[in-house]
């Protein structure tokens, strides 16, 4: 069946992209005949997709520099950072109070000093009620 065939094709050229790097995705995408119009433009799109995302896709300098290639380190950031602290018990968020305390989150969690250089750099703002109580009370602070 087509299932068995695609699973065949699939897994050379996934290894040829680990070992050779995305020349031979594309070489392997250009290898392919399409029979139809739908085809032709399922394998139009999917060129033009890994086309635009070549770089993306060395895997072997990566792999040679030491560098993850597999979603594992990504997930488990997503656990530690976002589950940990956005999911606990009774917790409600908006999108924006979510998103400004998963931007701290990520900033305190950074390496090489970034929660302080961001408030270090962060600009002194007071908020507009204590212009109005400066106003009101000369000597307040």
């Amino acid at each position: 069946p087509q299932s068995l065939a695609a699973h065949a094709w699939v897994r050379p050229v996934l290894e040829g992209l680990l070992d050779r790097g995305p020349e031979s995705l594309m070489a392997a995408l250009n290898e392919l005949r399409s029979h139809t119009k739908a085809q032709k433009a399922e394998l139009r799109k999917a060129k033009d997709y890994f086309g635009e995302h070549l770089e993306r896709m060395r895997y072997p300098q990566y792999t040679a520099m030491g560098l993850p290639i597999a979603s594992g380190i990504v997930e488990a950031a997503c656990r530690s950072v976002v589950c940990q602290r956005t999911k606990g018990a009774g917790m409600r968020w908006t999108r924006m109070g979510a998103q400004a305390v998963l931007n701290l989150r990520c900033l305190r969690l950074s390496p090489h000093e970034r929660w302080r250089t961001f408030f270090d750099r962060l600009p002194l703002r007071r908020a507009p009620h204590v212009a109005l109580v400066r106003r009101q009370y000369p000597d307040a602070a």
